[in-house]
C-alpha cells in the first residue's frame, strides 16, 4: 500500500484505527466493483485520506460499527468519499503511467497506460457527477510536463502544479460536504500536501533519476548532497508547519485525531526516515570509497568465470 498520507496508528485508539481501515477497504472494494478486478492495486493511503477528510466534514453521521468486520465493509463502497477517492486514484495513476511512458517507454508503462486510459471515462463521469472538474487536474499535469521539459530548476515553481491539483482536490471535499467555510483551509492544506509530495519524491528519487538520465529539480546540486539535503529539509519543514496550521483552521465534525495529530505525526516520521536514509546511504558510499580495491587475480586462461565479476577470464 503506497501513499504519503499514511496515518500514524500509534496515535489512534482501536475504534479510530477501525475507521481508518474502513476507508482503505471501501476504496479497495469500489475500485474492484467500478473499474475491474485488477484495479484494487491502486488502493492507496492518499485517496483513503481524501475520503476520510470528506467524511470528517459531513453533517450526517455514519455507522462505522461494521468496520471491524471486513466482509461487510463493501456496504460502504457507494459512499461519496469512496467514489471520489477512487476516481482520483485513477487520475493520479494515469498521470504517473504517462510520465513513466515518456521517460522510458517500456512494456510495463505501455500496458498500464493503456489499461488506465480505458477506465478514464468512468472516472471522469463519477467526478463530474460529484461536481468536480477533471480538466483542472489535466491542465496541471500538462503544466508540470511543460515546466520539466523546459528544465526549470526552481523547486518551488516545479512543485506548483502538484500543489494546485491537490489544493483543488482537498477543497472539493469541503464543497461536497456542504462545509463551504472550510474551503480556504482545505485548499491551503491540499496545496502544502502537494508541495510536500513533489519535494520529498524528487529528493528521494534523485540518485535513480540521475542514473537513468531523467529530469530532477535537485540535479543541479547533486554533487553537493549537503546543500541538496539542506534545501529539501527547509522546504519540507515549511510544508509541514503550514499543513499543521491549516488543519487547526478546519472545522471538523468527527475524526479530529485521524485528520489532525495522526497525520502530522505520520508526515513528520516520514520526513525523518527520508533524511535518515539519505544520510546512511551517503555514509555507506563514503565508507565504500575509502576501502581499498580487492586485488585482481590473474587468469590462467584455462577456466572461464561464467559471471565475469571477479576476474578478466
Amino acid at each position: 500500500m503506497y501513499g504519503l498520507l499514511r496515518l500514524d496508528y500509534a496515535c489512534l485508539k482501536s475504534s479510530e484505527q477501525d475507521v481508518a481501515a474502513y476507508h482503505l477497504c471501501s476504496l479497495c472494494h469500489h475500485l474492484a466493483e467500478r473499474y475491474g478486478f485488477l484495479f484494487p492495486i491502486l488502493s492507496n493511503h492518499d485517496s483513503a485520506f481524501i475520503s476520510t477528510l470528506y467524511t470528517a466534514q459531513c453533517p450526517e453521521a455514519f455507522d462505522f460499527r461494521k468496520c471491524s468486520r471486513p466482509i461487510e465493509r463493501r456496504d460502504f463502497s457507494s459512499h461519496k468519499g469512496t467514489i471520489f477517492g477512487s476516481a482520483i486514484s485513477i487520475l493520479i495513476a494515469n498521470a504517473k503511467a504517462s510520465d513513466d511512458l515518456i521517460d522510458d517507454g517500456g512494456i510495463k508503462p505501455r500496458l498500464l497506460s493503456k489499461l488506465l486510459r480505458a477506465k478514464l471515462p468512468h472516472a471522469y463521469q463519477d467526478l463530474r457527477e460529484l461536481g468536480f472538474d477533471p480538466r483542472r487536474i489535466s491542465s496541471q499535469i500538462l503544466e508540470q510536463r511543460s515546466l520539466e521539459e523546459r528544465s526549470f530548476e526552481d523547486v518551488e515553481l516545479l512543485a506548483r502544479p502538484t500543489a494546485n491539483a491537490f489544493s483543488y482536490i482537498f477543497s472539493h471535499t469541503s464543497e461536497m460536504s456542504g462545509m463551504r467555510s472550510n474551503i480556504d483551509a482545505a485548499s491551503e492544506l491540499g496545496r502544502n500536501v502537494g508541495r510536500l509530495m513533489y519535494i520529498s519524491d524528487s529528493y528521494s528519487d534523485l540518485e535513480e533519476d540521475i542514473s537513468h538520465n531523467r529530469f530532477n529539480p535537485f540535479s543541479k546540486d547533486s554533487k553537493n548532497p549537503v546543500k541538496v539535503t539542506k534545501i529539501a529539509k527547509e522546504l519540507t519543514s515549511d510544508c509541514l508547519a503550514k499543513i499543521s496550521a491549516s488543519i487547526k483552521e478546519l472545522e471538523i465534525r468527527r475524526f479530529k485525531m485521524i485528520v489532525g495529530d495522526a497525520l502530522v505525526s505520520s508526515l513528520g516520521k516520514h520526513l525523518d526516515n527520508l533524511f535518515n536514509a539519505a544520510v546512511k546511504s551517503a555514509s555507506y558510499r563514503m565508507f565504500a570509497n575509502m576501502m581499498p580495491s580487492a586485488p585482481r587475480i590473474p587468469s590462467s586462461g584455462r577456466y572461464h568465470c561464467i559471471f565475469n565479476v571477479c576476474c578478466d577470464c
